[in-house]
């Protein structure tokens, strides 16, 4: 199931990959904290579909939140996103 990115980390501020165990049963889920609200949870089956949509949601968090400092365009990043 495809989710929309956008609309789920706006105001977005922390999201975080799940893993709950229930006897032979797993259940996979993206934790996601909002600015001005509760908190989300949304549900996989796809272990890669959620490892994918956790990296797209914290590059978007990261994008819309402001830096801790200054930008220096001579500080490379050491998160690679590819």
């Amino acid at each position: 199931m495809k989710h929309d990115i956008k609309q789920i980390t706006k105001d977005a501020i922390y999201c975080d990959k799940h893993y709950a165990y229930h006897g032979k049963d797993i259940r996979m889920y993206l934790h996601i904290e909002y600015k001005n609200g509760p908190s989300k949870e949304i549900g996989y089956t796809s272990e890669s579909q959620m490892l994918k949509d956790h990296q797209k949601i914290v590059k978007e968090i990261d994008k819309n939140s402001p830096p801790l400092t200054p930008y220096n365009p001579s500080v490379k990043s050491k998160i690679n996103y590819d």
